[in-house]
Parts: structure tokens; C-alpha cells; sequence
């Protein structure tokens, strides 16, 4: 077959650049049909789209898209990105020290006669699992970290907060409009949902290992409710202050206002007019629900022999996401001050002038805490092996 060499360059993300060699009419002998075949080589810490670079076959009556290529090669560092489900089909596939393949949550599938990912020589005995680990290339199938985590919800804000205070209309007759209870504060927002990871499947000949994440994404925590609106005041009259010295006499006040506290003709023990006292504080907002956690991908590997050795040629991480933490309940608001006026003495034993005091509001009720979201289902790990003679 001829042979043609054309090289390209990616634009660096940072500062390298990607190789391509072009060789046409390859045909891997693992698959039955002919198609343009690229060498693929992405330099040492070098990050670009696979999309970019190479144009996939359509097949129409699947609706799949497959990448043809004679080798893929992965430098130290290197980072490949996948932005849609897709199918590569190599002869080889060399992942290099801390490259990854990003899938970006899309599902891969991986058609090879060589995969190389391990770096070491197998088992590997002299290596920490922490040392195996730097020197393998990786798979990644969850999107990008800022995305792949639920964000949190947003705490309660925005509630109609204090209630009125009572108030006294002094034009005759004398009226007072009472206290209103504080306003319930704003319920915190739902947490966001993590996003599920999409699942590798790898069909090669002789399976050593690899590193494999496809970890769902965790939830995000709920919101905090918002607290409570804080109880209308009590009548308060006789000085801006509202606060005069315990030993200062109160102002001259005709009795139109003993009239409102105590309709009648002697002053009870309990007043009738209850504008004389604070009102309740508002209900605390509900916190938000936490998010559920995303999906793990699965990890599927379609091999004739498995070499591979569970936890020290072979990682897989594809748990569920958690799920995010329950919004806190807001506080109950604070209940409405005492009431405090002049009144002129009037009946039995009381005489002068004296300061009347209500009663103190009592503080609302906290909101209701959210619920915690549920923890995302962890994807498949299989290894299959199948026979290349049937």
C-alpha cells in the first residue's frame, strides 16, 4: 500500500502542540473492513479535542460515530477530550504516564488489539499502589470537576420579614391597630443533582489493566432556611426613646388611652386591648432538599486473555455519587418587645401617673430541615472474555 506522511499542529492548550501523522489504507486485521487510518500522537501535557483533530465515520442506520485511526498515543501528561458518545478504532492505544482520555460524561467504546496504560512492568511487586498510579494512563468518564458536582442550593432569602407594630391613631376617637406576627422566612433551594458518568467499554486482545474513573458526581447541599420575621412590637408611647429612666415620670396622657386597654370603669388585672403586647415571631424557612447523587458508569472489558490483577494493574472507580446534605430549618423569628405606655390612675387604690408594661412575644418556630438526597447507583465492573475464532 502507498504511503503518505502529512503532519499537523493543534493550537497548544497551554503550550504544545499535537502530532498527526496521516497513513492511508491501513487495514486492521481486527476488523473486517478498509478506512483511512491516522496515527495519533498528542504530545507530552499537550490538551485538545479529539474532534478537532480527526472526523468520525456516521454510521447512518446506527446513528453511531466511529474514530479510525492506525495508533493512538497519549504523552506523559497528555489530555485527550471526547465531547460526544463515540467509538474509537485502533490497532493501538498507548496511554503515557498521567494522560487521561476525557469522555466528559459520554459513554467510550474502544476497539484494540494493543492497549497500554500500565508504564510498569506487571505486577508491579516493587510499586506502592500510589507509585502504580502515578505511572498509569487513565480513562476518565465524568465531566469536567466544576460541572460533574452538584452545586448547592442557594440559602432562603427575600422573605416579607418583621411584622407591624402596633400603632395608635390619636385623632378622636382614639383607636390602636394590633401587632402582626413576623412573616415566615424563605425556604432554602434544592441542592443540585451530580451528573451521572458515562461508561467505557474496551475490547482488546490481551487486557493488562488500566485506571478507570467513573464516579458519579455528588449532589449538591440543600440551602439553609432563611429565619423567621421577627414579631411586631407592642404599643410603644410617651418618648422617642422608649426607654425612659425607671425613676422618670411618665408623660400627662388624658384617659382616652386607658379607655382602649380597659374599657370600662376600673382597671383589671388582664387588659382587653392586646396591642399592650409583642406578637410571635414568623416560622423559619424549610431547608432545601440535598441532590441526589449521579450514576457510576459502567466499566466493561471485552478481552481473549486477562492479565490484569485487581487493585494493582486493574483500577476501577465507579461509585454513585453521594447524595448532597439536608438544608438546615431557619430560625424561628424573635418575638415582638413589650409594650409600654403612660397611663392616668383611675379606681381603687392607684393614684398619679405610672408606666404600664405588655408582655414579651415569644420567638417562632425553626423551619423544617430538608431532605437528604439519595446516593447515585455504582456502575458495572466486568470483565468478559470472548473467543476470536467464533
Amino acid at each position: 500500500m502507498g504511503l503518505t506522511d502529512r503532519q499537523f499542529f493543534s493550537k497548544p492548550l497551554p503550550v504544545k502542540c499535537a502530532v498527526l501523522s496521516f497513513w492511508v489504507g491501513f487495514l486492521s486485521f481486527s476488523f473486517a473492513f478498509s478506512q483511512e487510518r491516522t496515527n495519533l500522537i498528542i504530545q507530552k501535557n499537550t490538551e485538545v479535542s479529539l474532534s478537532s483533530l480527526v472526523s468520525p465515520v456516521l454510521d447512518s442506520e446506527k446513528g453511531t460515530e466511529t474514530f479510525y485511526l492506525s495508533s493512538l498515543y497519549l504523552g506523559e501528561g497528555a489530555k485527550l477530550y471526547i465531547n460526544r458518545s463515540a467509538t474509537i478504532n485502533a490497532k493501538k492505544i498507548i496511554l503515557k504516564p498521567k494522560s487521561t482520555l476525557h469522555t466528559l460524561g459520554n459513554s467510550l467504546t474502544l476497539k484494540t488489539d494493543v492497549f497500554e496504560a500500565l508504564n510498569f512492568q506487571p505486577p508491579g511487586l516493587n510499586l506502592s499502589e500510589d507509585q502504580r498510579k502515578e505511572l498509569m494512563g487513565r480513562i476518565d468518564t465524568r465531566t469536567k470537576e466544576e460541572k460533574h458536582q452538584g452545586q448547592d442550593g442557594q440559602s432562603g432569602q427575600g422573605g416579607r420579614g418583621k411584622g407591624e407594630d402596633a400603632h395608635l391613631y390619636m385623632v378622636y376617637p382614639q383607636r390602636a391597630d394590633n401587632p402582626q406576627n413576623g412573616f415566615q422566612g424563605a425556604d432554602g433551594e434544592v441542592g443540585q443533582k451530580g451528573r451521572n458518568a458515562g461508561s467505557i467499554i474496551l475490547t482488546v486482545k490481551k487486557f493488562w489493566g488500566g485506571y478507570f474513573d467513573a464516579r458519579g458526581g455528588d449532589g449538591g447541599k440543600g440551602g439553609n432556611g432563611e429565619k423567621g420575621g421577627a414579631g411586631g412590637n407592642g404599643l410603644r408611647w410617651g418618648r422617642p426613646s422608649y426607654d425612659p429612666h425607671p425613676t422618670e415620670e411618665p408623660p400627662s396622657l388624658d384617659g382616652g388611652l386607658d379607655d382602649l386597654i380597659w374599657p370600662g370603669n376600673s382597671i383589671s388585672p388582664d387588659p382587653v386591648g392586646v396591642f399592650m403586647h409583642g406578637v410571635s415571631g414568623g416560622t423559619g424557612g424549610n431547608g432545601g432538599a440535598g441532590g441526589d447523587g449521579g450514576k457510576g458508569g459502567a466499566v466493561i472489558i471485552n478481552c481473549e486473555e486477562d492479565s490484569s490483577t485487581p487493585d494493582r494493574t486493574f483500577f476501577v472507580f465507579s461509585q454513585g455519587g453521594k447524595g448532597g446534605e439536608r438544608g438546615e430549618g431557619g430560625l424561628g423569628g424573635d418575638g415582638g418587645n413589650a409594650g409600654k405606655v403612660p397611663l392616668t390612675a383611675r379606681g381603687y387604690h392607684l393614684t398619679g401617673k405610672y408606666w404600664f408594661y405588655g408582655k414579651q412575644g415569644t420567638a417562632g418556630t425553626a423551619g423544617t430541615q430538608g431532605s437528604r438526597g439519595t446516593d447515585g447507583v455504582q456502575g458495572a465492573r466486568q470483565v468478559q472474555k470472548y473467543d476470536s475464532q467464533n
